[in-house]
C-alpha cells in the first residue's frame, strides 16, 4: 500500500503550468508539508479530490525558471515520475502545447495527457503561466488519458536574487483510483517536483 501511495502522486506533480479554470472551493487551504523554502497546502473541491497550492521562495533568476518551464524535453529530469514529455507546438505569443506521461505502478495504468499553456509577463514584471488538459487521443491504448488538469504559476522577483513562486493545481487521476487513496498522497509529487526544481535553479546560478 505504501508503494502504491508513493507512486500515484506523480500525476499532480507536474507539474507544470497553468491557471485553474474553475477551482471549486469547499474548504480553506490547509498546510500539510513544508521545509525552509517550500510550503504545500491542500483543500477539497467539489469533485472529492484535493487541490494543491505551493508557495516557495528560491535563490534563482526569473529567466532561468522560465527557460526550464519552456524546456519540455527536460521535464523527466525534475518533474516527479514524469516518464516522457514532448513539445507538440509553440508560438511567439506565449502558447505552448505538449504531451507527457506519468509512470504509475502495477496494477494502475500509466497516465498521459496533452496540456495547452499560455504564459506572459505583466507590466509589473510578474510571470504568469496557465494550463489545462486538452481532450485528445491516447498514444498508447494501455494508458489512461487524463481529461481534468488545471494549474497556474505566478512568479515574482523578491529581491536579493530570489524569486517568489505561487503554484496551484487541480486534477483528477482518471481510471479506477478512488479519491480517498489519491488524496492521501496528492501532496507528495508536487513537493518532490519543487525540490528538484530548486536544485535545477541552484545549479543554473553556480
Amino acid at each position: 500500500m505504501e508503494l502504491v501511495i508513493k507512486w500515484i502522486t506523480g500525476l499532480s506533480l507536474f507539474i507544470m503550468i497553468g491557471e485553474p479554470q474553475s477551482l471549486q472551493e469547499k474548504d480553506s487551504w490547509n498546510l500539510v508539508r513544508e521545509n525552509e523554502s517550500i510550503h504545500v497546502f491542500k483543500r477539497s473541491n467539489t469533485d472529492g479530490y484535493k487541490d494543491i497550492r505551493i508557495e516557495a521562495t528560491f535563490q534563482a533568476e526569473m529567466d532561468d525558471l522560465i527557460e526550464l518551464l519552456n524546456d519540455v524535453d527536460s521535464y523527466p529530469d525534475w518533474v516527479y515520475k514524469c516518464d516522457g514529455a514532448e513539445e507538440i507546438g509553440s508560438t511567439n505569443s506565449g502558447f505552448l502545447r505538449y504531451w507527457m506521461i506519468t509512470d504509475f505502478p502495477f496494477p494502475f495504468k500509466d497516465r498521459e495527457l496533452v496540456i495547452l499553456s499560455r504564459s506572459y509577463i505583466d507590466d509589473h514584471g510578474v510571470y504568469h503561466s496557465s494550463s489545462h488538459a486538452e481532450i485528445g487521443k491516447r498514444r498508447n491504448d494501455d494508458n489512461i488519458l487524463v481529461d481534468k488538469f488545471d494549474s497556474q504559476w505566478i512568479v515574482r522577483n523578491a529581491g536579493e536574487g530570489t524569486i517568489r513562486i505561487e503554484y496551484e493545481v487541480s486534477t483528477r487521476p482518471g481510471g479506477i483510483i478512488p479519491a480517498w487513496l489519491y488524496n492521501m498522497a496528492v501532496d507528495h509529487g508536487p513537493f518532490k517536483t519543487m525540490e528538484a526544481l530548486q536544485e535545477k535553479l541552484a545549479k543554473a546560478i553556480e
